[in-house]
C-alpha cells in the first residue's frame, strides 16, 4: 500500500532534521494567533494524529540515487535549517 507521505533522505541524520523542520514550522503557524495552541493541546494533537499512523517499514538498502521526482516532492528546504 502506497504510503501517504514520502522522505527521501540519505541518513537518521537527515530524517531527524526534516521531522524538527516540520516541528519548526508547527511552532511557528502556532505562535501569536487568535487561536494559538497550548503544549499540552499541541501534544495532544500529535498523540491523536500517531493513533493513526501505520508503523515503520524496513527498506532494503539502495545505492540508487533518488529520482527527481522523489526529490521534488521532498521540496528544496526540507532538510534545510532557518535560522529566523
Amino acid at each position: 500500500m502506497p504510503k501517504r507521505r514520502y522522505m527521501v533522505v540519505p541518513d537518521q541524520h537527515e530524517a531527524e532534521i526534516t521531522i524538527r523542520k516540520a516541528i519548526q514550522e508547527l511552532v511557528q503557524l502556532n505562535e501569536g494567533q487568535n487561536y494559538t495552541y497550548s503544549r499540552e493541546a499541541l501534544v495532544g494533537m500529535l498523540d491523536e494524529a500517531l493513533k493513526t499512523a501505520r508503523p515503520a517499514t524496513t527498506a532494503a538498502p539502495t545505492t540508487a540515487a533518488p529520482t527527481t521526482a522523489a526529490l521534488d516532492a521532498r521540496g528544496s528546504d526540507t532538510c534545510a535549517v532557518n535560522a529566523d
